[in-house]
This record gives structure tokens, sequence and C-alpha cells, in this order.
């Protein structure tokens, strides 16, 4: 058998660190390119996205809301004086704290461009309760394209699972010509020749509606990230905002810190099952360093 001569082993020995650094720069791109939840990250197609009550932001997904151009109703920052928002991560904070209410129903108009094919979107509302401490004290419905009860009922804080809290519904919907399908009941309705889809908070016997922010992508329910609501977390107050008993709601609903024992259950650990998965985004980098090593192995047997 012939061996490789000393000068092949000496270049095999220089060129091996520069096969190791290329294969890192690989593993880093494709670990960086799967978000924890194991998805694909990509960025949205984003037709129209708004910050109710607030100004303009850019969220962890990379979407980029605008400022609120409507008029209607009140804005209100009342949010801010809540640190955390449970179930959100801190880049989409703001998006919970800032809200637009009215003291009666109130939306929004969102343009839908002309496509000749089918095309799906997925409409995505946010919202937070941060001033009621209780479940039924603020319940309203929401309208879409003025023919889709799209949510009957919501009770933020229950949705939530208390106060502070993030709380995002999905719809999915198909537009073909000036033809609105709902994906999830097959409801059908006209766009106007306008092509401006019509949402509505709608107000009911309690309290006011509001929205936190929304947005509309062009996109199929399988690519937005799932939204999960998360066991609820100690409430922490920012003490640059104290309660003001003057704010636009009745002060018989302040807060008086004699919350159940539930709002304060700290989140549980992850299951087995959770963190194993969390691992799966390592997996490349671990391949490359095993491959290292079988390749070191085989250079010094030379």
């Amino acid at each position: 058998m012939k061996y490789p001569s000393s000068l092949a082993r000496m270049q095999a020995v220089y060129l091996w660190p520069q096969l190791l650094l290329q294969l890192l720069a690989m593993a880093q791109t494709c670990t960086a390119s799967s978000n924890d939840d194991g998805s694909s990250a990509r960025q949205l197609d984003i037709v129209y996205a708004v910050n109710c009550g607030g100004e303009e932001h850019v969220d962890s997904l990379g979407v980029p809301y605008q400022r609120d151009p409507s008029l209607d109703g009140q804005a209100s920052d009342y949010g801010l004086r809540w640190q955390v928002i449970n179930s959100a991560t801190q880049d989409d904070f703001i998006l919970y704290q800032t809200e637009r209410f009215a003291e009666s129903t109130f939306g929004y108009d969102i343009p839908i461009p002309k496509n000749s094919k089918p095309t799906n979107y997925v409409l995505v509302l946010k919202f937070a309760e941060v001033y009621f401490n209780q479940a039924g004290m603020k319940v309203f419905d929401v309208l879409l394209n003025g023919d889709h009860l799209v949510i009957d009922g919501l009770d933020i804080f229950e949705r939530a699972g208390g106060r502070a809290a993030a709380f995002d519904v999905h719809i999915p919907f198909k537009v073909t010509g000036n033809k609105l399908v709902l994906l999830s009941t097959g409801e059908e309705s006209d766009l106007p020749t306008s092509r401006v889809l019509r949402l509505d908070f709608v107000k009911t016997s309690q309290d006011n509606p509001k929205c936190n922010a929304f947005y509309l992508a062009r996109a199929s329910l399988t690519d937005i990230p799932k939204f999960e609501v998360k066991s609820k977390a100690p409430e922490t107050l920012d003490e640059e905002y104290p309660s003001d008993p003057k704010s636009e709601h009745s002060s018989q609903y302040l807060d008086e810190w004699n919350s159940p024992s539930e709002f304060f259950d700290f989140p549980t650990p992850a299951s087995v099952e959770e963190t194993e998965s969390g691992l799966e985004k390592y997996y490349p980098v671990i391949a490359v360093f095993l491959f290292i090593g079988v390749l070191t192995f085989f250079l010094f047997k030379l």
C-alpha cells in the first residue's frame, strides 16, 4: 500500500482548520434559520399593519406596524404601567401596551390588493386587558367585511388568562376576484368595488370595544407562528405610571391588589418533550463537531 507523503500530510493538517471554519459558519446559518418553535424563519408578506393607539414599530417577526391613522374613539397608553406583558416577547410588549378604544362601535379600513389569482390571507388581531382585574368587565364582538362575526363575545381577560397578558386571534380567509371566503366556516361575502375590507370592533353592554394592534399578511395559516397563552406570571406594575383614578374608566374598577391567587402562579417548568425539541436547532453544530472529530482522527493516523 502506498501511504501519503509527509508533504501531503502537512497540507492536510494546514487545510483542515480552514474547512472547520467554513463548516462552523454553515452550522450557524442553519441554526439561525430556525425559530424557537422549530419553524423556518421567513419574512411575512405584510399587506397592512397598525399599532393601534401607538407609533410605528417593527415587531419580533419583522412586521412593520404603522402609526395609528384612526381618529375614532381614543388612543391610550395605559398599558405602559405594566413592565411585562405575559405571553409576548419583550420586543412586542409595546404592541399590547397601547390601544384604541371607543364608546361605540369603531373600526379600520384595510386595503386589499388586486390579484387575478385566488389569494390566501391571514388577519392577526392582538389584544391585552391592561385595566380590568376580572373577567366579564369588558366584552365585545369583532365583525369582518360587515357580514362575518369572526369573534363573538370576546372577553380578553378570560381568554388571555388574566391582566397584562397578550392574546392573539388568527383569521384566515381567501379572496378570489371580489369574493371573500372565510376558511374557518366557508362563509362568503363580496368586497366593495373599492376593495377595502372593513374591520369593526362592536360595542356590547360590557364596557368599550378596543384593539391593541393588527396586521394582514398574504399567507396561509401555517405561515403564521402559532400563538400560545402561557401560564400567568406575577404582574409587575411600573412605578413611573401610578394608577390614575381620573382615567377614562370608572374608579370603581381600580385595582386594589386583592387579586385571586391564580394570577400569581409562576409558569410551569418546560416538559421533557419541549426541552428535547429545543435541542433540535443545535443538531447542525453537533454534526459538525462529530465530523471534525472523525476527520482529525484519520489525519493523525496517516
